[in-house]
C-alpha cells in the first residue's frame, strides 16, 4: 500500500460539520487529493443541459451529456 494512503486511512475522519472539500485543498499537494476532488465533487451542469426540455431527455442521454462535459478541451483537438 502506498505510504500516502497508508497516512491517510490513519487520520482521524473529519467533522460532520467540516467541508470536505476543505481538507483536500488543505492536502493539495497530495495525489489523492487530485484524485478526491476529480471524482468526489458533484458535476454542475449548465442551463442548457438543465432547462425545461431536460424532461424529454432520457437518463442516458443525460448521463452521455455529463460525460461529453466532463471531458478536457484538449480531447476534442478544437
Amino acid at each position: 500500500m502506498p505510504e500516502e494512503l497508508r497516512y491517510y486511512l490513519h487520520e482521524p475522519p473529519i467533522s460532520r460539520n467540516q467541508d470536505p472539500l476543505e481538507f483536500w485543498k488543505f492536502h493539495s499537494s497530495s495525489r489523492l487529493a487530485d484524485l478526491a476532488i476529480r471524482y468526489l465533487t458533484i458535476i454542475a451542469t449548465s442551463g442548457l443541459i438543465t432547462s425545461r426540455n431536460r424532461s424529454r431527455l432520457t437518463s442516458k442521454h443525460f448521463q452521455e451529456l455529463l460525460f461529453l462535459n466532463l471531458l478536457p478541451i484538449s480531447y476534442w483537438n478544437l
